[in-house]
């Protein structure tokens, strides 16, 4: 939107050159376009600025060239050539019907060229079906798809969702995990209980309070063994086996991912989830101890010697 004040001095620019006229159209010229690298790959055509508008002072790219009586050739944008004061109207109108359908076949085949770019992958997709699966429902469905790509279209998303099907059939099966009968769950207790079990994994999260910095907040899932199956506990990673794992352990990544695969002990009030009885999350973990850890955890001697 032109404030009052740009309205003030487009208003007087435009005075002035109607004031050094009368002003006869001489030319439009078009916007002069040069070949970018285009992202996903290819090219795109994007328009070269031609300099300024004598009025607005504006960037232009497309160019209307008016002369004066006395010889002055000035140069403006469309926009404020349609609304400049001069002779030979119907030889203005005339160029910029023909320049605005340049413009949109321009428009429409680089819409087109860009298209091409994005649907590249596809093409040559729907290409090889034709190829390989000859005289197929594959091969019909494709060659479908290609017509409408030809086109300069995307395909529909009916269309689409056809291919993404047969894709989908053809696609292997994902690979299911058998889960080992030591390892059936069992429903996690709850209330005060001691827990004994392998850290199977470790995470931080970043809190904020206030305005203050963040702080760090380490957490673990346990796994618990019993005679009749399994369950998880989740809780916060008790500053106690931070400090175990920094007297026993080696731990070049950190203390979080050495403690993986140790067995601990602790103490927590449990209370299960609502959506998976065999998950438990604990409450105020205390007394905890670091159990026992797989040999190549241990601390080399060393470290030991140079702690010390």
């Amino acid at each position: 939107m032109i404030s009052n004040a740009m309205a003030g001095v487009l208003h007087e620019n435009h005075k002035a050159l109607i004031a050094r006229g009368p002003w006869r159209f001489e030319a439009m010229v078009p916007a002069r376009y040069e070949s970018r690298p285009a992202e996903g790959g290819g090219t795109c055509e994007v328009p070269v600025c031609a300099g300024s508008c004598d009025i607005c002072g504006q960037g232009i790219c497309d160019v209307v060239r008016f002369v004066s009586a006395a010889g002055e050739r000035i140069m403006i944008g469309l926009d404020c050539a349609s609304t400049f004061e001069h002779n030979n109207g119907r030889a203005f109108r005339d160029a910029k019907s023909g320049l605005m359908k340049v413009k949109r076949e321009a428009t429409t085949r680089r819409k087109g060229e860009k298209l091409a770019i994005v649907l590249a992958p596809l093409r040559a997709e729907m290409t090889a079906w034709i190829s390989e699966r000859a005289g197929t429902f594959h091969a019909d469905v494709a060659a479908n798809a290609i017509r409408v790509m030809d086109k300069g279209r995307r395909p529909s998303t009916a269309h689409m969702a056809l291919i993404n099907k047969l894709r989908a059939e053809e696609a292997p099966a994902p690979r299911v995990r058998p889960v080992r009968a030591e390892e059936s769950h069992v429903a996690a207790p709850e209330g005060k209980q001691t827990v004994r079990g392998a850290i199977v994994s470790t995470k931080s999260e970043q809190r904020q309070y206030g305005y203050g910095m963040p702080t760090y907040c380490y957490r673990m899932t346990v796994k618990v063994t019993t005679d009749a199956g399994i369950y998880l506990v989740n809780g916060t990673l008790p500053r106690a086996l931070f400090d175990a794992a920094e007297k026993d352990l080696d731990s070049p990544e950190g203390y979080c991912e050495a403690l993986k695969g140790c067995e601990v002990e602790f103490t927590a009030t449990l209370t299960r989830s609502d959506d998976r009885d065999f998950f438990a999350f604990a409450e105020r973990p205390s007394k905890a101890r670091l159990v026992s850890f797989p040999a190549e955890k241990a601390k080399r001697s060393e470290d030991v010697d140079t702690a010390a």
